[in-house]
């Protein structure tokens, strides 16, 4: 899946857990979370995982 406007996203969700920020960019169909780390944002990158463990009790944070 190619995705071309995550800057036009409206609101960016950053998630912290265990002092690793990601940035949440949308889940799909399939539950497929997509999201971005400062790394992949350097790279111009975009990943996604099916397992939704990171995200259970991680927290919302300003960036």
């Amino acid at each position: 899946m190619k995705v071309t406007a995550i800057s036009q996203l409206r609101k960016k969700r950053w998630y912290e857990k265990n002092e690793e920020y990601r940035l949440f960019l949308f889940r799909d169909v399939n539950g497929i979370f997509f999201f971005q780390t400062e790394d992949d944002i350097k790279n111009k990158k975009i990943s996604g995982s099916l397992d939704p463990k990171w995200w259970i009790n991680s927290r919302r944070v300003n960036r």
